[in-house]
Parts: structure tokens; sequence; C-alpha cells
């Protein structure tokens, strides 16, 4: 999937989490702030991918079964590409999984 495709931060951030096991979460960086995607407003939400305001992205994952959190690395607008977007999920989803294993003596 491309996720620089989509016509929205929201429209990304929910492609990432649908395309994931382990249900990924997108974060956007401003200048100020990190937001998550569901707190974004109308106006960053509105403009096409990246969005007004929005300097990057932070991936992470909630490692359901466990107490553990995943919170990947800042991609920063202009520093990364499609690519390096798809390592940064399969580096969460490696991490992910291997935190539920260890949670569940698998």
């Amino acid at each position: 999937m491309t996720f620089f495709d989509s016509s929205s931060p929201q429209e990304m951030a929910k492609a990432i989490y649908d395309a994931t096991e382990c249900g990924a979460w997108v974060t956007f960086i401003t200048p100020d702030e990190e937001i998550p995607s569901a707190d974004l407003t109308d106006t960053q939400n509105a403009a096409p991918w990246p969005a007004n305001n929005i300097v990057g992205i932070r991936l992470g994952s909630i490692v359901e079964g466990s107490d553990a959190e995943i919170t990947g690395e800042a991609l920063f607008c202009g520093a990364f590409d499609e690519s390096d977007l798809q390592a940064e999920i399969a580096r969460i989803e490696v991490l992910a999984d291997d935190l539920w294993n260890e949670a569940n003596d698998e």
C-alpha cells in the first residue's frame, strides 16, 4: 500500500492502522507538538498529505495482551519516503510481535 497517496492525514493514519496487525497509531508532528490523528483540526485534516503545519509523523502501537507500548522514531517530511515509512511500519510490527510473545510466553 502507498500511504503517501492518502488524501488527508487522517486517511493516512487509518490506512496504516488497517494495514498493520498491531494496529499501529500515528501522531502528526507540528513545530509545537505531536497530535494524535484523531485530534487533528478540520483545517489540518482538510489539506492533502503533508498537511498544514505538519512537519513529520511518529508511529507506535499499544501491544494488546501486555503492558507494553511502542513509540517509534520521528520521521520528518522531506527526510523520508514511502520505503522509509514501510521500514518503520515493519519495525513496529516486529517489536509488537516480540513484546506480545514475551508477555504471553510464546
